[in-house]
């Protein structure tokens, strides 16, 4: 990204002094007011290109969190809706690979685990950096698990075990869906007891309302 931004900055410089070597051949400008503007005007293309990038990234994630606080809402298609929106006008493929990932909750929450599973598959890890590499890995292990895929999702626990009993203590949003993807694990694995175990610790929290489909979903895995 960094590297992107400074050749970006290199390549208006360049375009700057092409244009003004052109303006000094076509109105035989002297090599003294060019020497004078050149410098002079290339601080301030630098200085807007900057402000105006700032500007994008801050419309941007205001549009971005005001969705992630109305997931916490009931209306899920509006949910999902809106998201699509925000896809379609966003071109940076790192914003679109934060977009997904709200996506992939909102199509989770309408049980449509596949779609879900698909957007976070198409999801570069280099775009992700930061705890939202392990927001996609947590959302795509459950994917995996919902989806029947048990030996994916538990090659997945497996690989980022220790980041995600890390993050898990950190107490965030986000631990509270590791703790489910855990309990998901102990079922696949026939850890009937212990499942029921990390189940009955689960409901005595103040977890998010919309797990209690998780608890209604891995009761019923213990039953069959």
């Amino acid at each position: 990204m960094m590297i992107r931004r400074i050749l970006r900055v290199v390549l208006l410089g360049f375009l700057l002094g092409l244009g003004i070597l052109v303006l000094q051949h076509r109105f035989d400008i002297p090599s003294e007011t060019i020497r004078y503007w050149y410098p002079r005007l290339g601080i301030a293309v630098v200085i807007l290109s900057a402000l105006g990038y700032s500007y994008y990234l801050r419309r941007f994630h205001k549009a971005l969190y005001s969705l992630v606080e109305k997931y916490h809402t009931k209306d899920r298609e509006a949910f999902l809706e809106e998201n699509l929106k925000l896809l379609d006008r966003t071109k940076n493929k790192t914003h679109r690979a934060l977009v997904k990932l709200n996506l992939s909750a909102a199509y989770a929450e309408l049980g449509r685990f596949q779609e879900a599973k698909e957007l976070l598959d198409g999801i570069p890890e280099a775009r992700l950096t930061g705890v939202n590499q392990y927001v996609r890995i947590v959302n795509l292990t459950y994917m995996n698990f919902r989806l029947g895929h048990k030996q994916e999702a538990l090659d997945l626990i497996d690989a980022h075990r220790d980041q995600l009993l890390a993050l898990e203590k950190r107490g965030l949003m986000l631990s509270q869906s590791i703790e489910v993807n855990f309990i998901y694990e102990a079922v696949a694995k026939g850890e009937i007891q212990r499942a029921k175990e990390l189940i009955d610790a689960f409901q005595k929290k103040d977890y998010a309302y919309h797990l209690d489909k998780d608890m209604e979903e891995l009761k019923r895995l213990l039953e069959e």
